[in-house]
């Protein structure tokens, strides 16, 4: 279906509380599960920051974060494998989702690497899960899911563009990334196309005038919700801290986008633009010393939670 591309079909990984183990499955082959309706359907979109400063402590505030979201599709980009294993632990992982990986196979460098994760709720009916990789130098591909609530298929695709310098490239992929969702929109008319992630090119800049020229027929759900004049900054060296030895910069790198006459965007709000003390961890000792959770955010980017109705 996407053979002009390198991409390859991947399983789901479910846990089997009675082994204590993730174990894959193929959804094509998957029918227990029949498609629901779902009035409400909400995704998380996350750059979670691959370094490893604070770490602990920030994969703490996520957690939370993502546990209260209470999201259907949890889309995370530069998740490394430590932190995977981090994930993959938490009962409430365990107890409500399926996930897109467990030990950073789809990593463009495995273990040493990092790459996008998806999470998905487990009652859904999921159809397909599939990687298509980019023409990149820095291992970006796209991460992409097929699942069906009653007649209608819901498309849901993330990505991290190409970083830097990198336009011509970031045109590429996001052309890629529109090929695949006509492809798969071709015979079904009844569909709901998300594509979220971390775009790595300003909301505001010339660039983003170009590929939003590309993606005509999709709205951008930021400006589509809370009007042209709310900025939105998911990269804010002024707000985050995790920024302080960035140049100063303001910049919507993150993004949710939809394409569909069967839902509309309902809401969106900015997620992890609160520091960890203020998500009631006070103090604690690193390295036998006390640390100040004051400036320590879950990571260097905000991230984004939607609503479609």
């Amino acid at each position: 279906m996407t053979s002009q591309y390198n991409s390859s079909t991947l399983p789901v990984w479910r846990y089997d509380s009675n082994s204590n183990q993730w174990k894959s499955y193929d959804p094509s082959r998957s029918q227990d599960t029949q498609p629901k309706d779902i009035s409400s359907f909400r995704v998380v979109t996350y750059n979670i920051w691959f370094d490893q400063s604070h770490q602990p402590f920030r994969f703490q505030s996520l957690s939370v974060i993502l546990n209260n979201s209470n999201s259907h599709v949890i889309c995370l980009q530069e998740m490394t494998y430590p932190i995977l294993q981090q994930l993959i632990s938490q009962s409430w992982v365990q107890q409500r989702y399926m996930i897109s990986d467990v030990d950073a196979s789809t990593f463009s460098n495995g273990k040493q690497g990092y790459g996008v994760v998806m999470l998905i709720q487990k009652d859904l009916c999921l159809r397909q899960l599939l990687i298509v990789e980019f023409p990149t130098r820095m291992g970006r591909s796209l991460l992409f899911t097929q699942l069906k609530f009653g007649t209608e298929t819901i498309l849901v695709g993330t990505v991290h563009l190409e970083s830097l310098n990198s336009r011509e490239a970031r045109s590429q992929q996001l052309k890629i990334c529109k090929s695949i969702f006509e492809t798969y929109t071709a015979d079904d008319q009844h569909t709901t196309c998300l594509l979220m992630g971390d775009f790595n090119f300003d909301a505001n800049g010339s660039e983003n005038v170009e590929h939003m020229t590309l993606l005509s027929n999709w709205l951008d759900v930021w400006p589509t919700v809370k009007g042209p004049n709310n900025l939105g900054w998911t990269f804010d060296t002024s707000t985050n801290t995790m920024l302080k030895n960035h140049p100063k910069t303001t910049s919507r790198l993150d993004r949710i986008m939809i394409a569909s006459s069967v839902r509309k965007p309902a809401q969106i709000e900015i997620i992890g633009n609160k520091c960890v003390e203020q998500m009631q961890l006070e103090t604690a000792t690193m390295n036998n010393r006390t640390t100040s959770l004051s400036n320590i955010f879950p990571s260097d980017h905000y991230g984004l939670m939607a609503d479609f109705n």
